[in-house]
């Protein structure tokens, strides 16, 4: 049952522009000549069938079809499963809001009963282990104490009173305190963020500063969430981590050279993305091997490894899908020409639970940002860091 709670709250979200087109279905139909309603298609069928059958009354010559009496084979009685009244509730749901209302409810729900495997797939925490720490507390109270659509961020925001008789966990402490949820409607995840009421969760990169979002898409793309400062180690440390990485996966082991030739490309495409007017449409080797000198102090690329058409210096950055993580700014300091940046990196998609937090040092320079080195502060090594694709 509880599955079934879980395919039908989820799917019957992402499956709700659907029903609009089902019963644009019931009353349209595609003929020849395009879209049609269905009752003047029944009628204009009616009046051809008459219009035949007169000019077959007019013939001189009487054809007779013998009567072929055909028996259906018997068949068994279809038999569906009786359905919940939760899930006749939520098939009869007229509305989009009452379909967020019962999500939200849901979700509290889960966490009084400790429902900590339902938790992590509906926060999108891949590591299930994050919700343990609930079947230590003792939740006495969910109150919902109202709701809201943000509609700049197409979020329907539920505030509950959540009380916890004993707790001691840094999440929830002791006593009452009002949390709100956001439940997205325009967002690849459905939740996207459960905090108490009020905490300011700095995660939208549109208000981050430039050499910020250049400290995140270094990590993200590059998957660096370790202490470095010399970055012409980043070839031979991919190397060695895709290696193990295909092994533990089962997958067969790729030549070296292939290894660092994926690597060049995804390190190019990460380069073209912050500078587009670098080079794509060139894709010349030289463009690439100055800005990756410029920005990360990287002088060991190999041309004839990192080309796809050495004779004439040509490289094709990686063109793959778009990749993120879930990551939330916590400062941002400029000092002349330097700057540092911190940033927690979560393994679920509501901002609950940093997996790691990254330190980053760089120099701002009229070419761009240089990064110096990177920190990792902190590491919880429970967590699979919360990961998005198209």
């Amino acid at each position: 049952m509880r599955n079934m709670k879980k395919v039908l709250i989820i799917l019957s979200l992402m499956l709700a522009l659907a029903f609009g087109a089902t019963a644009c279905g019931e009353l349209w139909d595609s003929g020849d000549g395009g879209l049609e309603p269905r009752e003047r298609r029944a009628s204009n069928q009616e009046n051809s069938y008459e219009e035949q059958e007169s000019e077959d009354n007019g013939n001189d010559f009487v054809t007779t079809t013998p009567e072929i009496t055909v028996t259906p084979e018997e068949t068994p009685p279809v038999t569906t499963p009786a359905e919940s009244d939760e899930e006749i509730t939520w098939r009869h749901m007229k509305t989009e809001e009452e379909r967020y209302e019962m999500l939200a409810e849901t979700i509290m729900q889960a966490f009084l009963e400790k429902d900590t495997e339902f938790l992590s797939d509906i926060f999108e925490e891949d590591g299930g282990k994050a919700f343990e720490f609930i079947k230590e507390l003792e939740f006495s109270e969910f109150e919902r104490t109202g709701n809201e659509y943000n509609e700049s961020i197409y979020n329907h925001v539920f505030y509950f009173n959540i009380t916890v008789e004993n707790g001691t966990d840094d999440i929830f402490t002791q006593g009452g305190r009002e949390w709100e949820l956001h439940l997205s409607e325009g967002s690849w995840s459905v939740v996207n963020q459960f905090s108490p009421r009020g905490m300011v969760i700095n995660k939208s990169r549109r208000e981050w500063e430039d050499f910020s979002s250049f400290c995140y898409r270094f990590s993200n793309d590059l998957s660096v969430f370790e202490t470095m400062n010399d970055f012409n180690l980043l070839r031979d440390k991919n190397t060695e981590r895709q290696k193990i990485w295909r092994i533990n996966s089962g997958y067969e082991p790729l030549d070296e050279k292939q290894i660092e030739k994926n690597f060049y490309h995804t390190l190019f495409h990460n380069l073209d993305w912050f500078y587009p007017y670098a080079g794509y449409s060139e894709g010349n080797i030289n463009t690439f091997m100055e800005l990756a000198e410029t920005h990360y102090g990287m002088t060991n690329i190999e041309p004839e490894v990192a080309c796809d058409d050495y004779e004439r210096g040509l490289v094709l950055p990686d063109a793959h899908g778009w990749y993120w993580c879930y990551p939330v700014l916590i400062s941002e300091e400029l000092t002349g020409t330097n700057a540092t940046v911190v940033i927690n990196y979560y393994g679920d998609t509501a901002y609950m639970f940093a997996a790691k937090t990254m330190k980053y040092t760089l120099e701002l320079k009229d070419e761009g940002a240089r990064l110096i080195s990177t920190e990792l502060l902190y590491s919880n090594d429970d967590l699979v860091l919360a990961r998005g694709s198209t």
